[in-house]
C-alpha cells in the first residue's frame, strides 16, 4: 500500500505544476510624431549667388505587418490614414505620425510591423539641410535566451555623395531591445538626419522616417507562485517518504 501511495501523490503533483496561463509582459511600440517634423537649410557658399532652398518633388507613405499585409499611399500632403493589422501586431500612419506596436499571444513565434514615410527632394548647390523629428520607443517583455524583440524609430537621409560621387547616408534613431529575461525599457527624444550638396548643381535626395517593432522566438510562460509552492511541497513529501522507508 505504501509503495502505491507515493507514485499516486507524485502523479497528482505533476498535474498541479503544469505551467499556468499567466504570461510574461509582451508589448512594444515605436512612434514618430510627424507634427514635430522640421528641416533647416543652410547656405554653405554665400558667394555663388544661389539661394539655398529645398524643394519637395514627391512623397510616399506605407505600412505593413508580417507577410501580405501591406498598404501604400503617395498623396502629396502626407495626411492619408493607413493601417495594417495582423493578430496583435499593427502598423499605422496618419497626419499625426507613424506607429508600430504589438501585444501578442505566446503561440505567435515571429511578428513584424513597420510604418514608413518617405520624402523626395531637390537641394540647391552648396547647401546643407538638417531634418529633425521626435521619436519614442517602449518595450516590456521576456523572450527566450535564443530570441529577441525590439522597438525602433528614427529618421534617415540618403542620396548621391556630397561631392557628387558615391552615396551618402545619415540618420539617428531610438531603440528599445529585449532578450532573455527582458525588462521595461523606454527611449524617446529628437532624432536627426542631414544631407549635404557641395557641388555647383542641384542634387536629389530622400528623407525617410520609420517606426518598427519585431519579435523572434516564443514568449516564455511564467508559472504562478502557487505552482512553485506545490513543487516545493512535493519535493518535501518525497524526502519525507524516502526517510520513512529507510527507517
Amino acid at each position: 500500500m505504501k509503495r502505491l501511495l507515493l507514485p499516486a501523490l507524485l502523479a497528482s503533483l505533476m498535474l498541479q505544476v503544469t505551467p499556468a496561463s499567466a504570461t510574461a509582459p509582451a508589448s512594444a511600440y515605436a512612434t514618430i510624431d510627424w507634427t514635430s517634423f522640421t528641416f533647416n537649410v543652410v547656405d554653405l557658399n554665400s558667394l555663388d549667388n544661389i539661394t539655398a532652398a529645398l524643394t519637395w518633388t514627391s512623397n510616399t507613405t506605407d505600412a505593413y505587418v508580417n507577410a501580405n499585409n501591406w498598404v501604400f499611399d503617395s498623396s502629396a500632403d502626407w495626411t492619408t490614414s493607413l493601417s495594417a493589422v495582423d493578430g496583435g501586431t499593427s502598423a499605422m500612419a496618419d497626419a499625426n505620425g507613424l506607429s508600430a506596436s504589438f501585444s501578442t499571444a505566446p503561440a505567435i513565434l515571429n511578428t513584424y510591423g513597420q510604418a514608413n514615410r518617405n520624402g523626395y527632394f531637390t537641394l540647391t548647390a552648396n547647401t546643407l539641410v538638417t531634418f529633425a523629428i521626435a521619436a519614442s520607443t517602449y518595450i516590456d517583455m521576456n523572450v527566450p535566451i535564443n530570441g529577441n524583440a525590439y522597438a525602433w524609430a528614427g529618421i534617415n537621409a540618403d542620396g548621391v555623395g556630397f561631392n557628387g560621387l558615391d552615396n551618402q547616408h545619415a540618420g539617428t534613431s531610438k531603440i528599445a531591445w529585449a532578450a532573455g529575461a527582458g525588462s521595461l525599457i523606454t527611449d524617446a527624444g529628437m532624432v536627426y538626419a542631414s544631407f549635404i550638396n557641395l557641388t555647383n548643381e542641384n542634387m536629389d535626395g530622400q528623407v525617410s522616417a520609420f517606426a518598427q517593432v519585431q519579435k523572434n522566438g516564443f514568449i516564455p510562460v511564467v508559472p504562478e507562485p502557487e505552482t512553485y509552492a506545490l513543487m516545493l511541497a512535493g519535493l518535501g513529501l518525497v524526502g519525507f517518504m524516502a526517510r520513512r522507508r529507510k527507517a
